[in-house]
């Protein structure tokens, strides 16, 4: 548990929220019942105010591995299927090992104080709940 007080404050307030947490549909889900959307990115600011989910009215849709990837990418061009079996998309393997990765790049940058405390959390999005990833 991390020390801090404002920490202490924010992961109490994810424990009210996860009492009354609704879970997010996992990807399996969101794969198996596949839903029309159109062929569009949406690139947005990380500002709770601007949702475009909520103002488009979309639901996530996610690729859950690269092997998913490169066969959507194979159906819409079947022509370069030799060179799609050769990409890589950077998928997650380990979210706290990637998360950790991420804390590190953030710490050792010099573009920022040395004190910077850098903390990682990963979101369950079943039970709406916080964890805290320590960097070794």
């Amino acid at each position: 548990m991390a020390t801090d007080d404002r920490v202490a404050d924010f992961l109490a307030r994810n424990k009210t929220f996860a009492q009354n947490h609704t879970a997010a549909p996992l990807y399996a889900d969101l794969i198996a019942k596949p839903t029309p959307h159109p062929r569009i990115n949406i690139i947005s600011c990380f500002d709770d105010r601007a949702n475009p989910r909520a103002f488009f009215g979309l639901r996530p849709n996610v690729h859950i591995t690269d092997g998913t990837i490169r066969t959507k990418l194979k159906e819409r061009a079947p022509e370069k299927a030799a060179e799609i079996e050769g990409m890589e998309f950077g998928e997650i393997e380990n979210l706290h090992e990637s998360l950790k990765h991420d804390m590190s790049v953030v710490k050792s940058s010099p573009y920022l104080r040395k004190d910077l405390i850098v903390l990682g959390f990963v979101f369950d999005i079943t039970h709406g709940t916080v964890e805290e990833i320590k960097m070794d």
